[in-house]
């Protein structure tokens, strides 16, 4: 009588797992598991688009900015040169006044190599003048 019962057990009650087929049932679930899965993705995408495009503005503005740091930098550099060889120089400080202010010696005629408006299509033009003597062209206080 104990025999007869074992066997049933095992047949009704066993471990292993069973594959019963659903049809169409399960396929569809997957895809429709999927599908949510894409349409979820896409949201996410849509919602924070404006967010990544604001992101991407700010990072080329900062690239921007980062160049013009960059200019500045080198323009100051080249400025505290100028500054230490005006300060350690009296021949570079000759030589700016001379340049920027249109200073010379007794004696020595400025010769100074101007674009013209009429010349600008024609070619380039240059004037002679000395100091204390206008150049052509140029009114007389």
């Amino acid at each position: 009588m104990g025999n007869s019962r074992l066997p049933l057990e095992r047949i009704c009650c066993s471990n292993d797992p069973m594959n019963i087929d659903l049809g169409i049932w399960s396929k569809l679930t997957r895809v429709v598991f999927f599908l949510l899965a894409v349409a979820g993705i896409l949201g996410v995408l849509v919602w924070y688009q404006p967010l990544i495009q604001s992101n991407e503005n700010l990072r080329k503005k900062n690239q921007q900015l980062e160049s013009l740091v960059r200019k500045d930098d080198l323009e100051n550099r080249r400025l505290e040169g100028l500054i230490k060889q005006l300060q350690q120089n009296p021949k570079a400080v000759e030589r700016v006044a001379r340049e920027k202010l249109n200073l010379a010696k007794p004696g020595e005629t400025i010769i100074r190599f101007e674009e013209s408006p009429s010349a600008a299509s024609s070619g380039s033009a240059f004037k002679f003048s000395a100091p204390g003597k206008p150049s052509p062209g140029t009114p007389s206080h």
